[in-house]
């Protein structure tokens, strides 16, 4: 018997080994570095500026160490006359370039009251001609939470025509009215000029802010950068910054980096309910779905020897990061020469070690119910991982300690994951079942499409209407775990891109693979595919990709996440005589060629539902056969038998089969 008095729980040992961390895509907190970008998925769709001429456009971003690089491209035949300095021409013309692309992660950005800032770290154009202007925008949007969709973030937004009185008017002061902000112009060369000697002696490239920013002029930081068109904005009884441009020192790096901030804490809500209050303090987040970067610059085409400029020779433009902080001035105070200019100073080791130290204490807070009294464990695998969890996170704290030592903790903890999670893992002998929540059962429903996947959409619904599923191991582990196909008679369990669960019936697809884990001990599984977690939700089947931590320290909440899995066979063996050989346990794929047969029997010999003809065997034939079961009902089945004459593995030789070698076959994933 579980306990489920919360009051029992206040003294947790877990509860004393929280760690206060920020990881990648939890709460709001972002660190998109080049790396980070990379394994996420982010893409950078480029826009036809830049792309004009032909064989003078590089349409990939490429990431190049720390950096994802964009080589810009020639925007125009024509020359334009070159801008020298503030208010000074030229005769001189050269030709514009540009690059103008997408910022797009695999899935929008979450922006909560707890890190509203999104900041972003980047250089304007190298290699463009010494003195000239040089140029960047961008496009800030957003999901609209008024009407749902994807625009840009402009003064007006939500009814266009104030229809129902909650239209929002400069929701971030300093964009432009079409939502495309300049940023700021650039003079390579020039350095910062200023009334203030202490500014004037700075090595950095001369800088201004867009005219309709208002800018309150340039300030010196105490930790050494300068800082230019912050807007102060008081709006609803609410004073913050805006946005704000920092300008590194030219020693800090040979690419002239900037970093621009964004605060989206100053959007406010308009709602007649919330008058007054800011947006995100009524939304749990504020999806950023993208941002649309726009860099220009004049450049030659051509070295002084007449020579074609090289791609590395073009001009071009670097992302370093992309990050959310807490407020403006946490952003302002993590940017300092010992923090590599907002780089960070931890290791990748000690940054590695952080993430996995979150997810194990993630994991042992999740199945502290494995315990029957969390205060005094007794689950073995529970108390076996957090032994290594307090081990690793010994050498976390220590003062001291090296790479080498946070990587030998890190791989120890993942081997302990791992140990763990097969230790919760399904039992073997679960293979045909049904599978229910406390308050329903797993049925299929209607037909539909998502994206490029169609089939009987998967929900939860009465005993009567429950289907069995065949659990199909499918060879593969997930960080130790069994994975599965769920089947029935009809198909596949499918899962489409926005997680929803499909049961194809076209006979060709390939299932998607699931893990079950016991996060009770006492069989209530969670069901786990993809990124995603299902679970009960007012009596419907949904889906996340991250289990509500209120589950944490509440029994009962945890039951809606949970999933038992009943033996179906009975329900067989109670109507066989009547339907027969139950379906789900028909082989129902089509058969295919299997590389494996050669020779006379090539013909007869397929693969069917990953079963195929042993190697070894050379003299097994796999094909299918329809059958009548005692009650004279069809079934149809696998079918093993020997060949007459079989060849060699690789068809050198024929041989006469004597049959002293039985048939056999094996199982492929």
């Amino acid at each position: 018997m579980r306990i489920r008095n919360l009051l029992l729980t206040a003294s947790l040992v877990i509860a004393q080994q929280a760690l206060a961390t920020d990881i990648h895509g939890v709460n709001g907190y972002y660190n998109y570095t080049a790396a980070q970008m990379k394994a996420d998925g982010v893409t950078f769709p480029m826009f036809v500026d830049g792309r004009r001429v032909e064989g003078w456009y590089n349409p990939e971003a490429q990431f190049e160490g720390d950096y994802v690089k964009f080589v810009m491209g020639l925007n125009s035949k024509d020359e334009q006359t070159l801008n020298v300095g503030k208010e000074h021409t030229s005769t001189r013309k050269s030709l514009p370039w540009r690059v103008s692309f997408k910022w797009l992660p695999a899935e929008p950005m979450r922006i909560t009251k707890n890190y509203p800032v999104v900041a972003w770290k980047f250089s304007l154009p190298e290699n463009s001609i010494d003195s000239a202007y040089t140029d960047m925008f961008c496009e800030h949007w957003f999901i609209n939470p008024t009407t749902g969709k994807e625009e840009i973030l402009t003064n007006r937004w939500g009814d266009a025509n104030g229809g129902d009185g909650k239209v929002f008017w400069d929701p971030i002061k300093g964009i432009s009215g079409n939502g495309r902000t300049s940023y700021w112009s650039k003079w390579p060369k020039l350095m910062i000029q200023d009334e203030s000697s202490v500014l004037g002696t700075l090595q950095m490239d001369s800088c201004c802010a867009y005219a309709n920013w208002g800018s309150n002029g340039l300030k010196l930081h105490d930790n050494g950068y300068v800082r230019d068109g912050f807007l102060n904005w008081t709006s609803n009884n609410y004073t913050a910054t805006t946005m704000e441009f920092i300008r590194l020192p030219k020693t800090a790096n040979e690419k002239a980096e900037f970093i621009a901030l964004i605060n989206y804490y100053c959007i406010p809500d308009t709602a007649d309910e919330n008058n007054g209050g800011r947006l995100l303090d009524r939304l749990t987040y504020l999806q950023i779905p993208c941002q649309h970067f726009n860099f220009w610059c004049l450049a030659d085409t051509l070295n002084a020897d007449g020579t074609k400029k090289s791609d590395d020779q073009k001009p071009a433009v670097y992302l370093k990061w992309v990050k959310t902080f807490a407020s403006v001035e946490d952003a302002e105070n993590a940017i300092s020469e010992s923090n590599n200019w907002g780089d960070g100073a931890e290791s990748t080791a000690y940054t590695a070690l952080t993430y996995q130290l979150y997810y194990i204490e993630q994991i042992l807070k999740g199945y502290k119910w494995r315990n029957e009294d969390p205060d005094n464990p007794t689950d073995e695998p529970w108390i076996a991982l957090n032994e290594a969890y307090n081990a690793a996170k010994a050498v976390y704290k220590a003062e001291g300690s090296t790479d080498e030592a946070y990587t030998a903790a890190n791989e120890a903890l993942a081997t302990a994951r791992v140990a763990f999670n097969k230790k919760v893992d399904i039992e073997n002998e679960l293979v045909y079942n049904y599978v229910s929540t406390g308050s329903g059962n797993i049925i299929v429903g209607g037909e539909t499409t998502i994206g490029e996947v169609s089939g009987k959409v998967i929900s939860l619904g009465s005993a009567e209407a429950k289907v069995p599923f065949s659990f199909a191991a499918t060879g593969d582990s997930i960080n130790g775990q069994k994975t599965y196909y769920l089947k029935t008679a009809e198909g596949v369990v499918v899962q489409a891109n926005d997680g929803t669960l499909l049961l194809v019936t076209d006979g060709k697809t390939t299932g998607s693979k699931f893990t079950f884990s016991d996060r009770n001990g006492e069989g209530g599984y969670d069901m786990k595919c993809g990124d995603y977690y299902y679970y009960l939700s007012d009596g419907m089947l949904a889906k996340t990709k991250a289990i509500d931590e209120s589950i944490y320290d509440d029994y009962d909440g945890l039951t809606a996440y949970l999933f038992t899995m009943t033996d179906a066979l009975p329900d067989y063996q109670a109507t066989a005589s009547d339907e027969g050989l139950f379906k789900g346990w028909e082989f129902n794929d089509a058969p295919e060629a299997d590389p494996s047969a050669v020779g006379e029997n090539e013909k007869d010999t397929k693969m069917i539902d990953h079963w195929r003809k042993s190697r070894w065997r050379m003299n097994s034939q796999v094909s299918q056969a329809v059958v009548d079961n005692e009650d004279k009902t069809k079934a149809t089945c696998l079918l093993l038998t020997s060949t007459a004459v079989y060849d060699e593995y690789d068809g050198s030789a024929s041989h006469t089969n004597d049959f002293t070698i039985p048939a056999a076959m094996r199982y492929d994933s």
